[in-house]
């Protein structure tokens, strides 16, 4: 399969993959409470890249807010950390 193939069945996929993994962040997401990217990689499977991605996409549209920046559980970073927007 040449390339151009393989990136568009790739990108095809990842449109079926996308409300999922948005939806499993979320749920995951307990009222007052907030997580940092690392922390919902670890706590969903998805993969920090993905993580990131619905993140933005989730804070752009409003699901998601902006709480704080605190030293990560699993990195020890001081980094933003995330709550649900109920």
């Amino acid at each position: 399969m040449p390339v151009a193939d393989t990136s568009i069945q790739a990108y095809e996929e990842l449109g079926h993959k996308e409300p999922i993994q948005i939806e499993k962040i979320l749920a995951v997401m307990q009222h007052g409470k907030n997580y940092t990217n690392r922390e919902l990689e670890r706590m969903t499977g998805i993969t920090i890249s993905s993580v990131t991605a619905r993140v933005n996409k989730l804070y752009k549209k409003g699901r998601v807010v902006l709480n704080c920046r605190r030293q990560c559980m699993i990195t020890s970073k001081n980094v933003k950390a995330w709550s649900r927007w109920w």
